[in-house]
């Protein structure tokens, strides 16, 4: 793939990274001119969360990290790596009452493209490409929409 790697952070497998990844991300393609970047946060939020829920990330000591890259003007690459665990990433079909489960569907909205790579450690590292242009899926306007639809 290419493209401009405009940053890495590397967090504590814990809910409070969350916030401090998404303003990374937001920072990293606001500097590097990218006009919309909503969706791109709320990726990495999705994106974060699992890692940290899903994965040994999220146990004592366990580390969670988040690359930028721009690919082009208007499209950015996030990948969120974990360190692994018992499960790929999929997306589910939650029932209304559920309160989890609509992550994977938001960033199948959001993103051009998403997979899922392992490494020979067993590390997972799930990217999706999310347009940051105007007339991307999703801008501030854009959020409550978005969330009335997955929410029942």
């Amino acid at each position: 793939m290419n493209g401009e790697f405009l940053g890495e952070m590397v967090l504590p497998g814990m809910a409070r990274s969350v916030p401090l990844l998404r303003r990374f991300v937001g920072d990293a393609l606001t500097a590097a001119h990218h006009q919309c970047v909503d969706g791109a946060q709320l990726v990495t939020s999705e994106l974060v969360t699992n890692a940290v829920v899903h994965s040994r990330s999220g146990w004592p000591g366990g580390l969670v990290t988040a690359d930028v890259i721009a690919i082009g003007e208007g499209l950015a690459r996030i990948e969120v790596t974990d360190e692994g665990g018992t499960t790929l990433p999929r997306p589910r079909n939650p029932d209304d009452g559920d309160c989890h489960g609509r992550g994977l569907r938001l960033v199948e909205q959001l993103a051009q493209q998403w997979g899922v790579r392992l490494d020979a450690r067993g590390w997972k590292t799930v990217w999706a490409n999310v347009p940051t242009t105007e007339d991307a899926p999703i801008g501030p306007a854009d959020m409550s929409s978005y969330m009335d639809e997955l929410l029942p």
